[in-house]
């Protein structure tokens, strides 16, 4: 599978972030598409702080917060997923960015 970079500004009372994504996803449980990003360096050697968002694919700049307990249960579900499977199995069923 072909690797591109995407990343997106993220304004923020503090300033301007560069906000790189690392995963996008769409669950069948909520019918909503989820994206996962950090503002870390991946090439740092320590481990990224992540933030997940539920999003618009027909417009990638609308970026909504999660929407309760349910969505966070998704996302965790994804990561540890993601966590435990191997890349090569990963990458047969999600976006990997």
């Amino acid at each position: 599978m072909d690797q591109q970079e995407m990343s997106f500004v993220m304004h923020t009372p503090e300033g301007d972030i560069t906000m790189q994504v690392l995963f996008t996803f769409f669950s069948e449980e909520t019918k909503a598409n989820y994206i996962l990003f950090t503002p870390d360096d991946l090439d740092s050697g320590k481990p990224p702080r992540l933030s997940a968002a539920r999003y618009d694919p027909e417009d990638m700049t609308r970026i909504m917060p999660l929407q309760g307990d349910m969505d966070r249960d998704v996302v965790q579900s994804f990561i540890n997923y993601i966590s435990s499977t191997p890349r090569d199995e990963v990458e047969k069923t999600v976006s990997i960015l």
